[in-house]
């Protein structure tokens, strides 16, 4: 994951997720080989954490015959509606936006990362279940994270 030259802000989110997608993909070909001696390859496209270029790399790997998307991770609406008219399931780590869980608009979309909403209701329903009337939440305001909409949806169903 790389940073433009001008940005030392981004955070560059796919490094969280690189190694262990990289382990994986070794262990699959290693230890439980795919029929017909398919193996599977990675191939990284670099966002830099903006919309176009994520735009562009979607389309752009597209025309090299992937047979899936893992990603992208910070902007997704538009990349998934590419996955979908492209027929490619796209499997995102990262992106929270509410939109694409409208399976009629996203079919091949998944997510491993619940919407904030989601987690905001899980939350706050647990709160509910066991009556407490004190809360204190401790979280990463950084803007990359999205922690901070996370608290202020759970603080906003409480009130």
């Amino acid at each position: 994951s790389e940073r433009f030259p001008d940005d030392q802000e981004y955070k560059r989110p796919g490094l969280l997720i690189s190694g262990a997608l990289t382990l994986a993909v070794d262990q699959i070909n290693s230890q439980h080989p795919l029929h017909g001696g398919h193996r599977l390859t990675i191939r990284v496209a670099e966002t830099f954490g903006r919309e176009r270029y994520s735009i562009l790399q979607t389309a752009r790997l597209w025309t090299t015959n992937i047979s899936v998307y893992v990603g992208p991770q910070e902007t997704c609406v538009h990349e998934a509606r590419m996955a979908a008219a492209f027929g490619l399931p796209m499997i995102s780590y990262f992106c929270t936006h509410p939109l694409t869980s409208d399976k009629s608009q996203f079919p091949t979309f998944a997510r491993t990362r619940p919407p904030d909403i989601q987690i905001s209701k899980s939350v706050t329903a647990l709160l509910k279940r066991f009556k407490w009337r004190k809360v204190s939440f401790l979280y990463n305001a950084s803007p990359d994270e999205g922690f901070a909409r996370v608290a202020l949806t759970i603080k906003r169903v409480l009130e």
